[in-house]
């Protein structure tokens, strides 16, 4: 399966959109082709999706997760020991989150704290999927990389 930005020039081509009929966009005449960064905007601007996360927002499931304040201190001020894995390319729980928790840690002088971002790998700890290494449509799914479990293992051995 080719990838939705053949060229890799950071754009969609109408061309490049043929091939994916499940990318939608309102081309306008003149236009014949769409950067990433616009499409996030549109997304973002879309009144349908902010409805839908309005929606989830005010569900009683995910009372307290939609509008939490950053939990890195309090996390950090736990007594139990934190270990966070998480793959150096995931875009959906992005590896930035653990360097906060990890800054808080430093900062709250907690050594219990370990952050490990496990290189090459993405959400669910698995590798990106290929061909498509978009930032808004990398499916990265699983299974775990073999690499993933032979780091736990190795951990596991040391215990």
């Amino acid at each position: 399966m080719p990838d939705v930005d053949a060229n890799h020039d950071g754009f969609i081509s109408k061309s490049e959109a043929q091939s994916w009929p499940e990318f939608q966009w309102p081309w306008n005449p003149q236009q014949d082709r769409i950067s990433f960064s616009e499409i996030e905007i549109a997304l973002h601007a879309n009144s349908d999706l902010q409805k839908i996360y309005q929606q989830a927002s005010a569900a009683k499931i995910w009372q307290g997760v939609f509008n939490r304040k950053p939990i890195y201190d309090e996390a950090s001020k736990l007594s139990q020991n934190i270990y966070v894995f998480t793959g150096e390319l995931d875009v959906q729980t992005r590896p930035d989150e653990a360097l906060k928790l990890q800054k808080a840690c430093v900062l709250n002088q907690k050594l219990n704290c370990k952050i490990h971002l496990v290189p090459g790998l993405g959400h669910g700890m698995s590798k990106p999927k290929g061909p498509r290494r978009q930032k808004l449509i990398d499916a990265t799914l699983g299974p775990v990389d073999d690499f993933f479990v032979k780091l736990l293992e190795r951990i596991s051995e040391r215990l």
